[in-house]
C-alpha cells in the first residue's frame, strides 16, 4: 500500500487522540487532519485549503478549510482578528490540534473536510474541539457528497468554554465508496460559550472581514484530532499457479490491487478465429468476463479491487461470457461447444457440468472438428500471447488427466487408453 506519508499503526495513530471511542479491530485509518505536517495561517498559506497530514492512499481528494455558509466558500481570515490557522500546539486546551480561528461568528461558518470513501464499506468521523469567549455554544453536523447540498449528521452537542469535546459520527451507507465525501461542524444559534471582558449582548461590533462577515475581537473555537476511521471492502483474493489463468467477473468495476507481483495481468478475450486473441485490461466494466494470468515463476494470491474510476473500454469477444450466480452448465451439443478454463487451457465441456459463481467459459458455434482443448501459449515478446486451438492441452492446477474426448480422470488412472497430460499424449495400456 502506498502512502503519502509513513505508514503508523492504528494504535500509534491514535495515541494523540485522546479518549476517542474504541474502534473495531479492522478498521483503519482513511484520513487524519491534526496539524502535523501542513500548518500556518491560512491567509498567506498557499496551502490552503490544507491537506489531510496522514491518508490510506493517494486517492481520497482531502481537505479542510473553514467556509462561509452562505456560499460555501473558504475563508481565510488575514493575520490577526479574523484569523484561520492550521495549529499543532495546544491553543485552546491541551492536546488538541487542528484547524483554528479566532473572531468570526461561528454560527456563519463551519469547519468543513474533504475526502474519499472509495473502498470502504463503513467509516466513522471522530474529532475533538473546544471554544471559548464569543463562539457558539451548540453545534452540529452535516454531510454532502457534491459540497452543495447538505444533510444533518448524528445528534448536535453543546460546547461548555474551555473544555475538550469529543464526538464520534458514523457515516451513514450512502456516504461509501464516494469519490467525494464532504463533513461540515457549524455553530448553531446565537448563544455564546461565554462573555468574559468586556463584551456586550452582541460582541461582533468590530468590523466587516473582507468576507463580509461581522467579526469580534476574542471569539476562539478550534476542531482538531480528526481522524477517519473505515473499514475496507474485502479484497477479492484468487489463488492462481505459476503461470496460469483464473477467470472471474463481478457486478462491479474492477482492477488489480496495487500490491500484486509483476507478471499478473488482468485480461479478457477480444476475439476468437482459428486463435483466441487477449487483451489487457486497466479497468474492467462491471460484468466484464475476464482472464487473470499469474505469469510469475511461483504461485499467487491475485487481489482485485472495486474500482470507482472510468472503465478502459475495451470489448470482450461476445462468446467470453460468465456468470455471477453458480450456474449448470450443458454438454456441448451438435450447435454449440463449451470450454471451461482449467488453469491451463479451455477444456471442452462434454458431459453437463456446475459453473462456480463469478467464473466465465466460452462458448461457440459448433464446428466441423471442435478441438477437445484451447491451449494457452506463450513467447518471449509479450506477457501473453494468442491461444490457439489444439487437440492437448496442459495438466490443469488440479493435476486431472484428460481422455480425447475431454473426460477427466485421477492422475495414474489404470483405465486403457489415450490421455493428455501436460500437454502431451500419454497411452495407457491395460495391465
Amino acid at each position: 500500500m502506498k502512502h503519502r506519508f509513513l505508514t503508523m499503526a492504528l494504535t500509534l495513530g491514535l495515541t494523540a487522540f485522546l479518549s476517542l471511542p474504541a474502534v473495531a479491530a479492522d478498521d483503519v485509518v482513511i484520513v487524519k487532519f491534526d496539524g502535523s505536517i501542513n500548518t500556518g495561517i491560512a491567509a498567506f498559506n498557499s496551502n490552503y485549503p490544507f491537506r489531510a497530514d496522514v491518508v490510506f492512499d493517494e486517492n481520497r481528494n482531502d481537505q479542510v478549510c473553514i467556509v462561509k455558509l452562505e456560499g460555501n466558500t473558504a475563508v481565510s481570515g488575514k493575520n490577526d482578528i479574523p484569523v484561520v490557522i492550521n495549529r499543532n500546539d495546544n491553543a485552546i486546551v491541551d492536546g488538541l490540534t487542528g484547524l483554528f480561528q479566532n473572531g468570526y461568528h461561528t454560527a456563519d461558518i463551519a469547519w468543513q473536510y474533504r475526502f474519499s470513501t472509495i473502498g470502504f464499506k463503513s467509516a466513522t468521523f471522530k474529532f475533538g474541539m473546544a471554544a471559548k469567549n464569543a463562539a457558539t455554544k451548540t453545534w452540529k453536523a452535516q454531510w454532502s457528497t457534491d459540497g452543495t447540498t447538505f444533510t444533518d449528521l448524528g445528534e448536535g452537542w453543546t460546547l461548555t468554554a474551555e473544555t475538550l469535546q469529543v464526538v464520534s459520527l458514523t457515516l451513514p451507507t450512502s456516504a461509501m465508496g464516494q469519490e467525494k465525501v464532504y463533513i461540515r461542524i457549524m455553530g448553531v444559534g446565537k448563544e455564546l460559550t461565554d462573555l468574559l471582558g468586556t463584551y456586550t449582548e452582541d460582541p461582533f461590533t468590530a468590523g466587516t472581514s473582507t468576507e463580509g462577515l461581522p467579526y469580534c475581537t476574542n471569539s476562539e473555537s478550534q476542531v482538531g484530532n480528526v481522524i477517519v476511521l473505515g473499514t475496507p471492502e474485502p479484497d477479492i483474493v484468487l489463488q492462481v499457479p505459476a503461470k496460469s489463468y483464473a477467470t472471474y467477473m463481478l457486478d462491479h468495476k474492477l482492477r488489480l490491487h496495487a500490491d500484486n507481483e509483476d507478471g499478473v495481468k488482468l485480461l479478457t478475450v477480444t476475439a476468437v478465429s482459428s486463435e483466441i486473441t487477449t487483451t489487457e485490461v486497466t479497468v474492467a466494466a462491471a460484468s466484464q468476463p475476464l482472464l487473470v494470468y499469474n505469469g510469475t515463476e511461483t504461485d499467487q494470491t491475485v487481489k482485485l479491487v472495486k474500482a470507482y474510476t472510468d472503465a478502459d473500454g475495451t470489448t470482450t469477444y461476445s462468446g467470453f461470457v460468465g456468470t455471477l450466480e453458480s450456474k449448470e452448465m450443458d454438454a456441448s451439443s451438435d450447435k454449440k461447444d463449451y470450454y471451461i478454463c482449467n488453469g491451463k487451457a479451455f477444456a471442452r465441456v462434454n458431459a453437463a457440468s456446475t459453473v462456480a459463481a463469478n467464473r466465465c467459459w466460452l462458448e461457440m458455434a459448433k464446428s466441423a472438428a471442435a478441438p477437445q482443448f484451447i491451449a494457452v501459449s506463450q513467447n518471449s515478446s509479450t506477457a501473453i500471447s494468442p491461444v490457439t486451438r489444439t487437440n492437448a492441452g496442459p495438466t490443469p492446477a488440479d493435476g486431472a488427466w484428460y481422455d480425447l474426448q475431454g473426460r477427466r480422470y485421477e492422475p495414474g488412472t489404470s483405465q486403457k487408453g489415450i490421455y493428455i497430460v501436460g500437454g502431451k499424449k500419454v497411452v495407457m495400456s491395460s495391465k
